[in-house]
């Protein structure tokens, strides 16, 4: 034991030497000789198995005797190596890598993926992901980093996030019932629509969906189909427009540019535009094309036949041709659409399906404003004011205290806080909460490389409800706290506690927009200069007061129950006066 101590306590050292331990923002004890003591240094039976160093200036390199290090977790997030070495054979002992937005280069090779895996914006362009089907947490956004995920095999999955990388996501029938968020986006995946998302919408959990330009074909699905998802993109895909649903994202109909039969043979010619690109072998095995005003056995009809036995062929960039079998002479046709699954995606004169309007003539292509005749609505310059921390709602005057809490919205401590002291105290001590004013800072942090624009400890499904948070508190402040008390309770409670359905609409439009961006924006701000590192921590008047974290928690009995916290607060001295204290 004390020989693996001896070398653990060296390693260490020239860890602390060859990442600038000097400048680190916190560096306590390492200039000791006991590592379990180290900070960010975590220990059991005496070995070091840990190192957590989040936003801690680290720079440099990692030195080589990192390998020999018995760690299997090693937290490391916001730190500048600017393209330093990672060596990849490292990864296969640890069960916890979160490196992201470090700057490293990772070296050659294939790694297992850990249980919980977090490299978001390094380069790991020349290794290949191993999948671990213990996987719960997977994020390489930013990364090219290679291989293929199969996601049905991955029963404990909460989120994979991959966008920008060279990670090939496969779903064969299932979805992990845990999964809240997949993001894919500009990652190629080769899906069709049609096949893969009524497996996405039997998923009871998943709330954000990101798989914009990933090579999607298929139907672009409906606003409707949708509608079960948080946050959902499928935008810049070569999909065809249905005829009965508002499209989520843009989409395109097919243009029947000739037709000509020959010896019971149908050939149409048609093209594409250049949303569509190239159609697959998956896309025309399902095409079928209907046939209007033909002759048959010398009689003459007007009705509409559906062929299907039909054969699809390239003839040059975005002109296409398909050669139908027929079982009768055709000798004259009047008109033909071409139809996907037995629906028309075609435009022209004939209109298979009623619902097809007369804009189809004018334009191949079209949005979800076209479709339903309302242009996108714009953000109002009125809400574009920027949040400050302090005070700023109703009966300022009776207010005589600010308690701010910076948090993750999903964190299971600041759920514990909010479900075991926020909501007694203010339920057993209303007259007492009514000098109180409530501030919720998110420790989430912007990062336009995210589907939902932020990025958070536990996910992009954190990071959307932070935003909504911060938007719920500076649109409807006098909502907020009964917001927060409900969604401890269901995540689809938090927008009922708004009664207004504008300010509702508000709300949405701020989380989506550069409102929420300047909101947690601000909330970083006032972490950074508070360095703050626990969620959730305390604050009273922009002073720490405590960090009330599980693992950490330092608030003591002062913070035990509701009428403890209504003693703390009645004996500051922002509260001399009040009368409601002296009855405690």
């Amino acid at each position: 034991l004390s020989h693996i101590l001896s070398d653990d306590l060296s390693c260490l050292k020239d860890f602390y030497q060859s990442t600038n331990g000097q400048k680190w923002t916190k560096n306590t004890n390492w200039d000791t000789d006991v590592p379990c003591s180290f900070f960010g240094v975590t220990c059991e039976e005496n070995i070091v198995t840990g190192l957590s160093l989040v936003n801690n200036n680290l720079s440099g390199a990692l030195p080589a005797c990192m390998l020999d290090l018995q760690i299997t977790s090693m937290i490391m997030s916001l730190n500048n190596f600017d393209g330093a070495s990672f060596p990849t054979p490292l990864i296969s002992k640890l069960r916890i890598l979160k490196i992201d937005n470090c700057g490293f280069k990772a070296t050659k090779g294939e790694f297992p993926c850990p249980v919980k895996l977090n490299i978001r914006n390094n380069d790991f362009s020349l290794t290949t992901l191993q999948q671990n089907d213990l996987s719960e947490q997977i994020d390489v956004t930013n990364t090219n980093v290679n291989g293929e995920i199969i996601i049905d095999t991955l029963s404990e999955l909460t989120d994979i996030s991959a966008a920008n990388s060279q990670l090939k996501l496969t779903i064969i029938e299932s979805i992990p019932t845990p999964l809240q968020t997949i993001d894919f986006s500009n990652t190629p995946t080769s899906f069709v629509m049609d096949d893969v998302l009524p497996i996405l919408k039997q998923a009871p959990q998943l709330r954000i969906l990101g798989l914009s330009n990933c090579q999607i074909s298929g139907f672009q699905p409906g606003y409707d189909e949708l509608q079960q998802f948080f946050v959902a993109d499928v935008d810049q895909n070569p999909m065809m427009c249905k005829h009965d649903s508002r499209a989520m994202g843009d989409c395109a109909f097919l243009v029947v540019k000739s037709i000509s039969n020959v010896q019971n043979q149908l050939e149409v010619q048609f093209s594409t535009t250049q949303r569509l690109k190239s159609l697959t072998n998956d896309v025309f095995k399902h095409f079928s094309v209907y046939v209007k005003d033909y002759e048959k056995t010398n009689v003459n009809t007007t009705e509409i036949n559906l062929l299907k036995n039909c054969n699809g062929k390239v003839l040059s960039q975005y002109i296409y041709s398909l050669t139908c079998d027929a079982t009768y002479n055709i000798k004259s046709i009047k008109d033909v659409a071409i139809a996907y699954k037995d629906k028309q995606v075609s435009s022209g004169a004939l209109m298979i399906i009623k619902e097809i309007n007369e804009m189809l003539k004018e334009s191949t292509t079209m949005n979800y404003f076209d479709r339903i005749g309302k242009q996108p609505v714009e953000y109002k310059e009125d809400l574009k004011q920027s949040f400050q921390f302090n005070n700023d709602i109703k009966d300022q005057a009776q207010k005589k205290l600010t308690l701010q809490v910076t948090a993750y919205s999903l964190c299971p401590d600041y759920v514990g806080f909010v479900y075991n002291l926020l909501e007694p105290f203010t339920v057993k001590f209303a007259d007492l909460y009514k000098y109180v004013t409530f501030q919720y800072v998110s420790m989430a942090k912007p990062d336009q490389t995210n589907l939902v624009k932020a990025t958070s400890l536990h996910g992009q499904l954190e990071a959307h409800m932070d935003l909504i948070y911060l938007c719920v508190q500076k649109l409807a402040p006098g909502q907020f706290v009964d917001s927060q008390i409900c969604y401890t309770q269901s995540e689809h409670c938090l927008m009922k506690t708004i009664v207004d359905e504008e300010t509702v609409a508000d709300v949405e439009l701020c989380s989506n927009q550069e409102e929420g961006q300047e909101l947690l924006e601000e909330s970083v701000r006032f972490i950074n200069d508070k360095k703050i590192t626990w969620s959730p921590t305390v604050l009273v008047d922009g002073e720490v007061v405590c960090e009330w974290a599980s693992q950490h928690n330092s608030c003591d009995a002062k913070f035990e129950d509701a009428d403890d916290f209504a003693k703390y607060v009645c004996g500051l001295p922002q509260m001399t006066g009040v009368t409601e204290c002296s009855l405690l």
